[in-house]
């Protein structure tokens, strides 16, 4: 069977535009492969919703009713239908099991909308109907960033036709990428945990999705950091073998369905079905094809029972899938929030380890200091214009790697293990591993754990599997295993590595420089300053340049390796010390810069650069070529430059405000 052949609603780059009549309609009586219970009359008709969700009062229907139309004869949306006076179609974009999909808009707030017509015969059957009605209004009160937000389901009296209108995402979906596109381990947890939290949501208001896999889950704007699920309950199929099913007792598609949804366990569905389709899913990710679950019904529950091969899925992961995957629904994982906890417990360094159980305390440990690190201050200070806007230049933001990466001297070593290896001994070893890994800028830190040592780091990578892989098998030369948590190193985009590898050789040693106030920014509409009316957002950072003997310029880099001088030389501060942009902090030299940034969604960071002088605009330009990279060598060698960067990173996750009159 080809699971993976559903059309993807909300998708117009994939789908022929313009007049509805342009294909055949879905024959009568629904496609091939469409369990459908016996007709009955059409409940009473469904209260429409306004553009905000919230049910209101059916309008009242005409004097003479329209006349009863036969099964499959409902009136066809046309581009330019209004539909309850409220939603105007713009155009075709789908047609499938449960009906046809349309783009339209909301008339009253020119939100982009898309609508999902309901065939006929679905509208006839009442089991079919109650289920629509009662997830649509459940599901109008949820608003979460995993999940497409639903506007209404209602009756269009005029055409007696049903339709569920949705908010419009464009992006591909999940299946398009399979055996495209290899997730790391990063993105799987990522997307796991986003997909977890909004079917959570869904649970805490009574609606099972049923129906979770590859199709289901949408790309908006195509990033894999904004998954979104669509089709809560809703009926859809294009070929025999890729069906989604409503019938007795079962609702998705084979290769994704838990064994309970094919009779399986007394048929007991409910939100740990969602969790065992979850876990399929993310398998289907990390394996690059649909998991091997169809067949016959006997044969994929005896499919099931025997067990999923989880082996392609990430070694920290996979102890959480296997654990949403066990087929007893008494047995696995029960609820999203069990699920999260699982993941946050992976990522945090608690699932044991075979040759070091005293080594997972520290990842958790570690995972903890992190979170206590990471509290969020007050919101930053307006940013004034002037030579400092250039640093809207900061146009992409992610977690901070700044300063050295040596451990401190002071650090008292615990007593050595049985095999004689030191502390001191662990760290030199991951310290070596670090600055061997290529496109990397990391801080790591060597604990004393036990009778043995714990590796913490943060930082960013080009692949911070790499890093990981360094490190252990620097250490197991030492003939150690340390417990590892690297959840602090986040993949950086490829383009930054020429300039990462130039600058790693001259990285400063402690003490750190420069602080960032927070880790990730929300981009949206700025309200005042430079870029009033436009998205982008206020960042501040702190320099402490107490101490530092030569001189010392600010630089900003860039995706694409778009690299521009902020400040050339140490005057620059105190002569431009203005309240606003510049702010003087408590001490001899320490400053607070404020920046103002139209910045686009992705990572930027700040490099400051110390030493002897000679720092010129065009000093970081080309690190691209080889011979770029010899000319700075040289002159960094020749002025004793040393360097630290912060890492910021830019994220536009939440609706923008609108832009302020003017």
């Amino acid at each position: 069977m080809n699971d993976e052949k559903d059309e993807t609603v909300f998708q117009p780059s994939q789908f022929g535009q313009g007049d509805p009549q342009a294909a055949p309609r879905p024959a009568d009586g629904g496609e091939e492969g469409t369990a459908f219970a016996a007709p009955a009359p059409p409940p009473p008709p469904a209260p429409p919703v306004d553009d905000e969700g919230t049910v209101f009062a059916a309008p009242t229907p005409p004097p003479s009713p329209a006349p009863a139309r036969a099964r499959g004869t409902a009136a066809a949306i046309e581009v330019g239908t209004v539909l309850n006076h409220m939603f105007e179609v713009k155009r075709f974009l789908a047609r499938g099991g449960m009906g046809e999909v349309f783009e339209g808009v909301n008339i009253a707030s020119g939100e982009r909308v898309a609508i999902k017509t309901i065939l006929p015969e679905l509208a006839a059957d009442p089991n079919v109907m109650a289920m629509f009605q009662k997830e649509a209004q459940a599901l109008t009160q949820l608003s979460h960033p995993a999940v497409v937000r639903y506007r209404g389901f209602a009756l269009e009296p005029q055409l007696g036709l049903y339709y569920i209108a949705t908010g419009f995402i464009e992006g591909r979906n999940l299946s398009d990428l399979l055996g495209k596109s290899t997730l790391s381990e990063d993105e799987l947890f990522g997307l796991t945990r986003k997909l977890a939290e909004g079917l959570r949501e869904a649970h805490e208001l009574g609606v099972v999705h049923r129906d979770i896999s590859p199709d289901n889950v949408l790309l908006d704007g195509d990033r894999l950091d904004r998954p979104k699920i669509i089709d809560f309950g809703i009926v859809k199929e294009t070929d025999p073998g890729s069906k989604t099913i409503i019938g007795d007792g079962f609702a998705g598609k084979p290769s994704y369905v838990a064994p309970e949804q094919l009779g399986d366990f007394d048929k007991q569905v409910g939100p740990w079905s969602d969790v065992y389709a979850l876990a399929l899913v993310v398998l289907a990710m990390a394996q690059g094809r649909k998991p091997d679950l169809a067949g016959l019904p006997a044969e994929a529950i005896m499919k099931r029972r025997n067990g999923v091969d989880t082996s392609a899925v990430p070694a920290r992961l996979r102890p959480v899938i296997d654990r949403m995957l066990v087929a007893d629904p008494q047995k696995r994982l029960r609820t999203m929030d069990a699920v999260i906890a699982a993941l946050d417990q992976a990522l945090a360094g608690k699932t044991p380890r075979a040759r070091k159980p005293a080594a997972t305390a520290a990842k958790a440990k570690a995972a903890a200091a992190a979170a206590t690190s990471a509290s969020r201050p007050s919101r930053p200070l307006l940013i004034g214009g002037g030579a400092l806007v250039a640093v809207a230049l900061l146009a992409g933001i992610g977690y901070l790697v700044a300063g050295g990466s040596d451990t401190d001297p002071t650090q008292p070593a615990a007593p050595p293990p049985p095999g004689g290896v030191t502390l001191q001994q662990v760290d030199a070893a991951v310290q070596s591993a670090a600055r061997a890994t290529p496109c990397s800028w990391l801080s790591l830190e060597t604990r004393p754990q036990g009778n043995g040592f714990s590796v913490a780091g943060t930082g960013v990578s080009g692949s911070p599997l790499d890093v990981q892989d360094a490190v252990l098998k620097t250490t197991h030369g030492l003939g150690v295993e340390p417990g590892t948590d690297l959840t602090g190193i986040a993949r950086i985009d490829p383009s930054y590595c020429p300039v990462l590898d130039a600058l790693a050789p001259f990285r400063a040693p402690p003490p750190e420089r420069m602080t960032r106030k927070q880790p990730e920014y929300e981009l949206d509409v700025a309200e005042q300053g430079e870029y009033a009316g436009q998205i982008g957002t206020r960042v501040v950072t702190d320099l402490a340049l107490e101490g530092i003997t030569g001189d010392y310029a600010l630089y900003s880099i860039e995706k694409s390796n778009v690299i521009a001088q902020v400040f050339g030389d140490r005057s620059f501060l105190p002569q431009n010390v203005n309240g606003t942009t510049i702010q003087k902090l408590p001490g001899i030299e320490n400053y607070r810069l404020n920046i103002d940034t139209n910045a686009q969604p992705g990572w930027s960071g700040l490099v400051l650069i110390t030493g002897k002088g000679g720092f010129t605009p065009d000093a970081l330009n080309d690190l691209v070529s080889p011979a770029g990279r010899t000319a700075f060598a040289q002159r960094a060698r020749a002025n004793d430059w040393k360097v630290q960067i912060v890492w910021y990173k830019f994220v536009d996750n939440q609706p923008n405000a609108a832009a302020p009159a003017t």
